[in-house]
C-alpha cells in the first residue's frame, strides 16, 4: 500500500511538470512569433501573456461590471491634424489610461496618441478589440493609432490586455 502512494504521489508530481512545461513552451513560441506582445526584459507583460493562455477572446470585468463612466466625459479637443483628422491624447499610467471616457466626433478620422511616461503596469499592454488593434506600449513614449470614422452612438471601447483598465471613446 505504502508504495502504491509514493508511485501515485511521483505520477502527478511528474504530470504537473509536463503540464508546466507545455505552458512554458507555449509562451516561449508566443513570444518568439510577435515579439512586439512580449519582450525578453518586459516582466509587467508576462501576467498579459498568460491571461491570454487561459482567457477567451472576449474578457469581462468582473470587477468593475460593466463599462459605466466614472465621472464626466472628456471633450474631443478642437485641434485637428494637417490632414483634418481629430487628435485624441491618452495617457497610458501605472494606475490605468487617462481620460478614460471621451467623446469624438462621428464620420471623422481619429489620430489618437498613447503616451507612456515611465509606465510599468499591463496598461503598457494597449488594445481596441473592434478594430482587432494591440500592441505593447514603450515604458516611456508614444504610440500612434489611426481610428477610421465611426457612426454616431459608437462606443469604442480600449482595455488593458488583462481587461484591468478599461475605457471607452463615444462618438457623436
Amino acid at each position: 500500500m505504502r508504495v502504491q502512494r509514493r508511485t501515485l504521489g511521483l505520477l502527478i508530481a511528474g504530470s504537473g511538470l509536463v503540464l508546466l512545461g507545455f505552458v512554458a513552451q507555449y509562451l516561449i513560441s508566443a513570444w518568439r512569433a510577435d515579439q512586439a506582445v512580449l519582450q525578453p526584459t518586459d516582466f509587467s507583460a508576462i501576467p498579459a501573456a498568460v491571461m491570454r493562455v487561459f482567457q477567451p477572446e472576449e474578457t469581462v470585468n468582473v470587477s468593475r461590471g460593466p463599462l459605466t463612466p466614472a465621472g464626466p466625459l472628456a471633450a474631443l479637443p478642437t485641434e485637428s491634424a494637417g490632414s483634418g483628422a481629430h487628435l485624441i491624447t491618452i495617457n497610458a499610467k501605472n494606475s490605468g489610461y487617462s481620460p478614460s471616457q471621451l467623446i469624438a466626433p462621428a464620420g471623422k478620422t481619429i489620430d489618437l496618441t498613447i503616451v507612456t511616461d515611465n509606465t510599468r503596469s499591463c496598461s503598457r499592454a494597449f488594445e481596441i478589440p473592434a478594430l482587432g488593434y494591440s500592441v505593447l506600449l514603450p515604458q516611456t513614449g508614444e504610440e500612434k493609432v489611426e481610428i477610421p470614422p465611426q457612426q454616431s452612438g459608437t462606443q469604442l471601447r480600449f482595455t488593458c490586455s488583462m481587461g484591468m483598465y478599461t475605457g471607452v471613446i463615444v462618438f457623436q
